[in-house]
């Protein structure tokens, strides 16, 4: 049992070790142990198998000695065959682990035996040692470590063959001679109990081994395999146990009976020998009453003694010297069984007191030859009774260690693995019921609508999203299909049929169509339709639709200005003059074909030369050249007419329009270039001079006329495009602006409208606060908007009069206190004027953007500090957050129009509050100064005049010096060049 079980762990040891040096899983802490045991199991059987059993004995503390041994050789060998941390020694693992397990097999045997030995050849045992450890390494290095599994079987039974010859050597060359005081002194258990230990650690470690595995589903087998080993345990105790208690109880009963029958032989004899010296020779002599009591307890012994020798659980030793001949030398009686002399000595007894008729004849030599064997008989019994009481000892010591280590095999085999698997199964559960809540909140909160329907189409669920672009209620929709609420007459009906082809067939499909809301007005819904298959079958579809009604209207514009100017570039390409386009270094970046049949130079000829300086002649006027080239200097517009040479050097005259054009961020891009051959017209000048005044006239009326459809053709362009980046970034960033008041409108409206009969009077005062507040929000942003559209047209209108400027300060401090109740807004405005001249409501929009934008873009600090002083002759107002900053090199652009920091991306915005405060605080003859260190702080501050030019109409000097300074210092800042 014992050699299977070491071969059955073995395989199981190095397959999971593989995995463990894989990284598959963590250290294997039980395959060390089962290791440990199989080191354990074979050092214990070799020393049973290899020497004198009879002399071998090991106390509880070797044994343990000896197992912890084997556990620290198994635990060194898995660490340097496994072990990240000891790739060096991997190599030598196999030679480690054979040294270790030479050195038990050499200890052990000593620890078993009470002497040392009296002889040992330690050449042959050095020799054998060396050689094992030498094959085993080397086995081990080269064949067990392979993944071919036949080769580590091999190299397994080649290992554990080569271990086992050299424990036969050194078995032969290690003598052991005891002396009789040496075996009475050793004490310990002895090899019987060694082996029944061998035995039933092999079958748990053989369970063991058979259940091991990392699925967590599979935790039914080691169950299985603990009721299975409690079972067969449990039944091997409780019959061993009854047998033995039995065995014993038998032997005990006849010691006890036996004890009986030789002590009422002595009192008998005595009785007769009394008994002999006091007759007188008549018969009359009265035999003593104790007499038959002794004769009746003797007899019951003596049948009670036949009775349990006629049993089976009485040992073979002890019923054969019961009934075996008994041979007297020198004794003329013929040989008699040990219970005849019993039943003889008994009717001698009876016969001697006159109890019978036929005498029995016993001699004293009998006597004592009857009661030495009774002795004999009865040392027998207490033997064989103390050895079925060590068999109880070693049934008892087995149940507890079966006992322990059953539990141990539950604790690390079962519990351990199930409680990891069950807290494995818990967190998964745990984070799907998050993924599954997060979902859900996605659902519920994203501004794209959400429809689920059965494999039918019917409506089974939907968003609050959905409702709010179709107009319907839930209620109103569930039951029914998409095409009975949402279906436009005038959609393409190929579209729809498409869609349907698709649901049918299990395939995603993207849709774009024209729909129909509740209140029968027109909508385009855009998304995408996942049919959902469950066990062959279309069990659910998912809908995701979005409004894009806009989004259309956008694309159709975007459709008409790509015409347009796909239009505007064929008539370019095809004009009769000349056009060019020009880059920022004044390089040529594009010229159409009539520019190169008007000059006769190619593309690559111009680009390599300055545009100029290849027409330019002999008779072309410099002073016209050196005007343009200054004009040109400054990115401003220039026209003038120049007489150019060709490549084959003949002359033409044109007319050189150039207009400078800008980026968004109003950075100089480049020149567009147009000549225009105006050759005919000069000659028509030079041959029609008599009439010049008329001809004069006509020729500037029809040039001035061209010039002026060239400039309106370019404003248009110009216009058209910036009208359309204008629109479409504004169209973006003022929806996200004015989303979320109305979705907050809108949910507090619905929570009234479905718990009205619920709130009480403060929470409706709760929700009217919190309507009012959102209005306010959405008041202020039209307010912005308009402001900047005023500002933009030149309409707005400057209202100047004395207003409250710290009380105005404290009320945008609380109403940013109602919006962004997490933030916390330091205001100190003790030293601050209490009145200043100016237009109050302007000003309320400038403090409040300033103030606004500190707190939305205060990051996680969630800080704001307000500090109004009094600087000369300037009110000074620092705003300063502690949130997200602004690069260095976005300073400069902070205050344009549409302009927002790259650090704002995700943060909703327009880009037109900064650029209307500095335009209002401008007309208020104050100053705006930013500071900011990207990712730590921003401050704002914000100057104004304590004597307002608005009130007085005059510019004190000394106000003009220091806003001459002030001035310097916030263009440093706004600049990033300040400190």
């Amino acid at each position: 049992m014992s050699l299977v079980s070491m071969s059955v762990m073995a395989l199981t040891f190095r397959y999971n070790l593989r995995q463990a040096g894989n990284g598959v899983s963590d250290f294997p802490f039980i395959l060390t142990i089962l290791l440990g045991h199989v080191i354990f199991s074979h050092t214990l059987l070799f020393t049973l198998a290899l020497y004198s059993q009879d002399q071998i004995h090991l106390s509880e503390v070797e044994i343990g000695l000896i197992l912890l041994l084997s556990i620290g050789a198994a635990g060194t060998s898995v660490w340097m065959a496994g072990s990240p941390d000891a790739l060096k020694f991997r190599r030598f693992s196999g030679y480690c682990t054979s040294a270790m397990v030479i050195g038990l097999t050499i200890a052990a045997p000593l620890m078993a035996h009470p002497q040392l030995p009296v002889s040992v050849d330690w050449i042959a045992v050095g020799a054998s040692a060396l050689a094992v450890i030498f094959i085993n390494g080397t086995l081990h290095r080269t064949l067990l470590s392979r993944r071919n599994k036949t080769l580590a079987l091999l190299s397994i039974g080649l290992m554990i063959a080569s271990v086992i010859v050299a424990q036969y050597v050194i078995s032969l060359n290690m003598h052991f001679e005891l002396t009789e005081l040496a075996l009475l002194n050793h004490g310990g258990k002895n090899a019987f109990w060694l082996e029944v230990f061998l035995l039933m650690t092999g079958v748990l470690g053989v369970g063991l081994g058979a259940v091991m595995g990392n699925n967590p589903r599979q935790h039914w087998r080691r169950f299985a395999a603990t009721a299975i080993l409690v079972s067969l345990a449990s039944i091997t105790v409780f019959t061993a146990n009854d047998l033995s208690l039995r065995y014993s109880n038998t032997h005990f009963e006849l010691a006890r009976l036996v004890e009986s029958l030789n002590g009422n032989r002595s009192a008998l004899y005595v009785k007769y020998l009394q008994y002999e010296a006091g007759e007188d020779g008549t018969m009359r002599q009265s035999v003593p009453s104790d007499v038959f009591r002794n004769l009746e307890t003797y007899y019951a012994a003596a049948s009670r003694i036949d009775r349990l020798m006629g049993q089976n659980n009485v040992q073979d030793a002890i019923e054969s010297f019961y009934h075996e001949d008994i041979h007297h030398e020198g004794h003329e009686h013929a040989a008699v069984t040990l219970a005849d002399e019993i039943d003889r000595f008994y009717q001698f007894m009876k016969s001697e007191f006159g109890l019978q008729v036929s005498p029995v004849e016993i001699s004293d030599v009998d006597q004592i030859m009857f009661e030495r064997r009774l002795n004999e008989f009865s040392n027998l019994i207490i033997a064989t009774a103390r050895g079925a009481s060590e068999s109880q000892e070693l049934i008892r010591d087995m149940a507890l260690l079966g006992g322990f280590l059953i539990v141990l095999f539950l604790a690390m085999g079962v519990f351990l693995p199930a409680h990891r698997s069950t807290i494995q199964a818990l967190d998964a559960l745990e984070a799907e019921k998050a993924r599954i809540y997060k979902l859900a909140l996605c659902a519920e909160h994203t501004t794209k609508g959400i429809v689920l329907t059965n494999g039918r189409g019917q409506i089974t669920w939907c968003n609050d999203a959905f409702c709010d672009m179709t107009g319907f209620r839930f209620s109103e929709l569930e039951g029914y299909t998409l095409l009975q609420k949402v279906r436009n007459p005038k959609a393409n009906q190929r579209e729809i049929r498409k869609v349907f082809e698709s649901i049918r067939n299990a395939k995603p499909v993207e849709i774009e169509v024209l729909s129909q809301r509740k209140d029968e007005s027109d909508f385009w819904m855009s998304g995408s339709i996942t049919p959902v298959v469950e066990n062959g079958r279309l069990s659910k579809v998912v809908h995701v639709l979005n409004d894009v009604t806009e989004e259309r209207e956008m694309r159709d514009n975007l459709v008409k200005a790509q015409a347009e100017a796909e239009r505007l570039a064929l008539v370019v390409r095809h004009a009769s003059d000349g056009i060019a386009l020009l880059d920022a270094n004044m390089e040529l970046d594009w010229m159409n074909p009539s520019l190169e049949k008007m000059t006769g130079y190619s593309f690559d000829e111009i680009k390599k030369h300055s545009l100029h300086e290849l027409l330019r002649g002999i008779e072309t006027n410099a002073e016209d050249v050196a005007d343009m080239l200054s004009t040109v200097r400054l990115r401003e517009p220039f026209s003038g007419e120049f007489l150019a040479y060709r490549k084959d050097g003949s002359e033409y005259w044109i007319e050189a329009i150039l207009s400078p054009f800008f980026d968004e961020a109003g950075v100089f891009t480049g020149y567009i270039v147009v000549h225009r051959d105006i050759s005919e017209r000069k000659t028509l000048e030079l041959a029609l001079i008599s009439n010049r005044d008329e001809l004069a006239a006509r020729v500037e009326e029809r040039t001035q006329t061209i010039m002026n459809q060239s400039l309106e053709l370019e404003k248009a362009l110009a216009s058209e495009r910036e009208l359309n980046r204008m629109q479409t970034e504004f169209v973006s960033m003022a929806s996200h602006e004015f989303r979320t008041p109305l979705t907050i409108i809108d949910g507090v409206a619905r929570r009234l409208d479905k718990r009205a009969d619920k709130f009480t009077p403060d929470d409706v005062r709760e929700k009217a606060q919190t309507l009012r507040a959102t209005v306010k929000r959405m008041t202020m942003l039209v307010e912005r908007t308009l402001d900047a559209s005023r500002l933009s047209s030149g309409r707005i209108k400057l209202t100047p009069e004395t207003f409250k400027l710290r009380e105005l300060i404290n009320e945008v401090c609380a109403r940013q206190r109602e919006v962004a109740s997490a933030h916390t807004i330091d205001v100190d405005v003790s030293d601050y004027p209490e009145e200043l001249f100016g237009d109050a409501r302007l000003m309320d929009n400038v403090f409040t953007n300033v103030i606004s934008n500190a707190v939305k873009y205060s990051g996680e600090n969630k800080h704001v500090s307000v500090l109004g002083t009094t600087e000369g002759h300037y009110a000074v107002l620092r705003v300063r957050d502690s949130g997200i900053g602004i690069p260095k090199e976005e300073l400069p652009k902070i205050f344009q129009r549409f302009f927002r920091a790259s650090t704002s991306t995700g943060i909703p915005g327009t880009g037109i509050g900064l650029n209307l405060v500095k335009s209002l605080v401008d007309m208020h003859h104050g100053k705006v100064e930013l500071d900011s260190v990207k990712g730590e702080w921003t401050e704002f501050t914000i100057r104004l005049p304590l004597q307002s030019p608005l009130e007085t109409g005059v510019m004190m000097s000394e106000l003009d010096e220091e806003d001459g300074e002030l001035g310097g210092a916030g263009i440093e800042a706004a600049t990033g060049t300040g400190g």
